[in-house]
């Protein structure tokens, strides 16, 4: 039994999901084995710790922000003295969820809940 129309490992297919429509952008897909790499294990395991940080500060700042009702645009509108006491606040409930993260991770160490580290080699 013969197939036609498909040739070539399926070369109708071969950039679908890669924006290769007519007009569209180029998005070159790029796994993490590709950063390790490139990079390294440790540099790659010290950048996906970063990043990961200030994903989690910047949800931490926007959910301080909704608790207290503000927003980038009622934070802009405010008198700076008004704005630095509102961002000071923010700040704090930041640190908050900080410490509280933290303790929680040691807590968790102690029970003898394994907590995933990164292991950071550099000397």
């Amino acid at each position: 039994m013969t197939i036609s129309g498909i040739s070539g490992g399926y070369s109708g297919y071969g950039n679908v999901g890669r924006g290769s429509a007519v007009g569209g952008p180029k998005i070159e897909a790029r796994s993490d084995v590709d950063s390790v790499r490139e990079k390294g294990l440790v540099a790659f395991a010290r950048d996906a710790k970063k990043t990961a940080w200030e994903e989690k500060l910047k949800q931490w700042r926007e959910e301080a922000m909704k608790a207290m009702g503000l927003t980038q645009d009622r934070l802009d509108a405010m008198p700076s003295e008004q704005r630095s006491a509102a961002l000071k606040m923010v700040e704090e409930a930041v640190q908050q969820k900080i410490k509280d993260a933290l303790e929680s991770a040691r807590k968790q160490g102690k029970d003898g809940v394994s907590v995933p580290q990164f292991v950071d080699m550099s000397v």
